[in-house]
């Protein structure tokens, strides 16, 4: 809860794009990394929906966590501090998007409402980005 009122709305448009590359860089790492280790040393298991389902749980990043570090140590307020506020939650958005698309898809959901989900979730993203712009100009 604490993260939305530690976020400086002008020091985010400095740091925006950083903060989405570092966000879908943190979100893509960890499923890439499981797909590859369990691609490689744990045959028996299969990329879907074990090797995917691992990479989506580790994905999500601790807002709170990061934001109560911030604080403490005098941080949250600096560019750094609000790029790591911004990627986290943003992180977390995509890493549960893409985890409810993975639950549709291991629960045999149709094409169609996979895509909705993703379609959602995405629009719900820009919706929130395009108001905090709007805050911002």
């Amino acid at each position: 809860f604490q993260s939305g009122t530690e976020m400086d709305f002008d020091c985010l448009k400095q740091v925006g794009l950083r903060a989405v590359a570092i966000a879908v860089t943190g979100m893509a790492l960890p499923i890439g990394l499981s797909v590859l280790i369990f691609g490689v040393g744990f045959p028996q298991y299969s990329l879907f929906p074990e090797a995917l389902t691992a990479g989506c749980a580790l994905a999500p990043t601790s807002v709170g966590v990061a934001v109560s570090l911030l604080v403490e140590l005098n941080q949250v307020s600096t560019p750094l501090g609000q790029t790591i506020v911004a990627s986290a939650a943003l992180d977390d958005v995509l890493s549960l998007v893409l985890l409810i698309a993975l639950v549709n898809v291991s629960e045999g959901a149709d094409a169609t409402s996979i895509i909705l989900v993703l379609v959602f979730g995405l629009a719900f993203l820009a919706v929130g980005v395009g108001l905090i712009g709007m805050k911002l100009a």
